[in-house]
Order: C-alpha cells, then structure tokens, then sequence
C-alpha cells in the first residue's frame, strides 16, 4: 500500500503514534515494501487491535515473512473471521505450499466466489501445470478482467507456447499498456520470431530503458545498421501502439506519423489523442476536427472535449449537442455542464436531473449545487 497521496513518512508516522489505525495500517504496508518486516508487523499489530482487517491480513504477511508459519496462519485466520478475502487467499497458499493442498484449494475457491483476482490466477496457474488449457485462459481472463495485470502475461505465455503469437503479442501489449514495461520485451522478440524486425526494433530500446537483462543484446543483434530504419506496421492498432510507444520515448515526429496514420483508419484512439495533442498546441481548429471524428464513433472523452472546446469557441449550440450526449453516456462532468445549459434555457426539471445524475456519480461541485438549493439527490 502506497502512502496517503501528498502524505510524507513523517506525517503518516505522526498520525499513527496518535493512534489513527489507518495510518498504522498504512505504515506497516510501507515498511512490507522496504523489507523491513519486523516493523511492518509492529505496526500491523496496533492497527489490528483496533480492529482494522487489513491490517489483521499484513501482519500475518509479515510473520509469514519472517518464517513463522504458525503465527501467520493465527492472523490470517483472524482477518478472515473478519471477512477479509485477501486473507483466505494467502492462507491458502501458505496450506498448498505446506503441502496442505485440499485444505489450500478449499480457501481459495472461496476467494474466487468473493471475486478475488489473484484467486483467478492461481487457479489457472494450477490448471496450467494440469495442462487444461481452456480452463487456464478461463480463469487467468477472468484475473486480467479483474485488474491483476501480470495474468495479461500468464496469457501471453500460454498463446505463445500453444503456437499462437499473434494473440500471445496482444496479451503482452495488454500487460504493457497496464505498466508492465518488462513485456516490451516479449513483444519485440515476438515480432522478431515472426520476421517483423523493424517493428520489433523501438520495443526492445523499450525494454532496454526498463532494464530487462536481455534486451540490450537482442537489440544489438537486429540492429546492425545502428537503427536508421523505421517500423512498419501493417494495421491502425499497430500504428496506434507504434504511436503510443514513440510518445512515451519523448518521439513526437514518429509519434504523430504513427498516430496519423492509424486515426485516418478510423482508429478513434488515435483521433482522441491527435486532437488532445493540437488542443495542447492551442491549435483548436485542428483540435475540433480530430474530436468530431472520434465523438461521431461515440468516444464520450471526445464528446466532452469537443463540447468544451466548442463552448470556448463560442459555438454553443455545438457544445449543448455534445454536452448532451457526452451526459446521455455517463459522463458526470458533462452531466453537470448540461445541466447548466439546460437551466440557462429554463429546462429546469431536465436540468435538475441532470445534476442529480452527476451527484449520484460522486460530483462534488453537483451535490454541494443541490444541497445549497435544498434538494435531495
């Protein structure tokens, strides 16, 4: 657990010598991450006798760490007697790992009915090493589709040991775009298996920036014309990706050529983010173009966008339209701002559905909107 944004070591220590248990909890996830483990448990443990799960959880974490299995499983068991379902995963596979299998896979199984991810991958792990193969893609989608993003390469493996590296690249692509930048790696050696070496060439200056250990040499194999060349790709995702990648590099000439490419294919990924990147440049017209096209194929970040722009620029019928629509979809900001239009023009109940909408949603400048006028939301 990362600290309190905006909040040092000093204050989140400050705070849990004065007995906040959320601080307590939080200081011993902070010392869990510097390895430090008899402090994190010291910590744990003030925050559990104040009853906080969680920290219920860390401390037996902790003592697990600490080689006392004993200890570990007290703990885990007392944060499950408190409903928490991180702690029946890890006692679960502190039994299998003990060599406590049925006992393991019973706790377990009751994380996957909690909708546990890490309980998602472990199960295709296990399923993986049986060689049920369907049943492992099963469960390690259902563990990406529930955020533990290191299932996005447990996928890649298994596409690419089953002979399938086309959708082995799009599972380590996933994995990449959710922070796993070591999955640059794969990419690129992917792409080289498959003979496409120019395309593979930034992925690996990639995972060479990120520190993978065999990249440099990989790289320096494909690379015998000191890299004057530039990837090809051959689809508006590939160009998109090339686009995104080129970005992140600080590469915005190939960057934009990339972009370009994909969003005059229709890619509305493409179009949002050259319209985003001209808006930047105070280029609004341009900006407008791009937005239009990727709200037309119903992207609501572009309608927001298209409408906010389009109201700076004094087109506010415009801004109304997509404002509206932007609304219609979900957007709570655009709610709110449509609602404003909408109680400019007198369509006072429409409106105040609409703040209402945005307040539901958690908007904050909605609800303080409604409470100042005394209605309930």
């Amino acid at each position: 657990m990362q600290l309190e944004e905006h909040m040092d070591i000093d204050e989140m220590t400050r705070r849990a010598k004065r007995g906040d248990n959320h601080a307590q909890c939080a200081l011993g996830s902070y010392y869990m991450d510097e390895g430090d483990y008899k402090s994190a448990l010291n910590w744990y443990k003030k925050s559990a006798k104040q009853g906080n799960a969680q920290a219920k959880n860390g401390a037996a974490e902790a003592y697990r760490l600490l080689d006392k299995p004993k200890k570990a499983e007290k703990w885990y068991k007392l944060a499950i007697k408190d409903h928490n379902t991180a702690a029946k995963y890890n006692l679960g596979i502190l039994y299998i790992q003990s060599g406590s299998r049925e006992a393991g896979l019973t706790l377990i199984e009751e994380a996957l009915d909690d909708n546990y991810p890490l309980a998602f991958h472990t199960y295709g792990d296990l399923l993986y090493e049986e060689e049920h193969i369907a049943g492992a893609r099963e469960y390690y989608l259902k563990a990406a589709e529930l955020g533990e993003v290191d299932a996005w390469n447990s996928l890649g493996i298994l596409e690419r040991n089953e002979g399938n590296p086309e959708q082995s690249i799009i599972y380590y692509k996933k994995a990449y775009d959710h922070q796993d930048l070591q999955a640059s790696y794969y990419i690129g050696s992917l792409l080289i298996e498959a003979g496409y070496t120019n395309e593979a060439i930034p992925w690996l200056e990639e995972a060479v920036k990120h520190g993978h250990p065999e990249a440099k040499q990989v790289l320096m194999d494909v690379s015998e014309d000191g890299h004057e060349q530039k990837p090809e790709s051959s689809n508006p995702l590939e160009d998109y990706n090339l686009g995104s990648l080129y970005e992140k590099q600080g590469r915005m000439k190939e960057a934009l050529e990339h972009y370009t490419l994909a969003a005059n294919a229709g890619h509305v990924s493409a179009q949002f983010t050259i319209a985003s990147l001209l808006e930047e440049e105070n280029q609004p017209n341009e900006a407008i173009k791009w937005y239009t096209l990727a709200a037309e194929q119903g992207n609501v970040d572009a309608q927001y966008n298209l409408a906010s722009l389009l109201g700076e620029q004094g087109d506010t019928r415009g801004a109304f339209e997509w404002f509206g629509q932007a609304a219609r979809k979900g957007d709570s900001m655009a709610q709110y701002n449509y609602a404003i239009m909408l109680q400019q023009i007198g369509q006072i109940e429409e409106a105040l559905d609409m703040y209402k909408a945005a307040a539901k949603q958690g908007l904050e400048v909605s609800q303080r909107f409604l409470e100042k006028n005394g209605v309930e939301w």
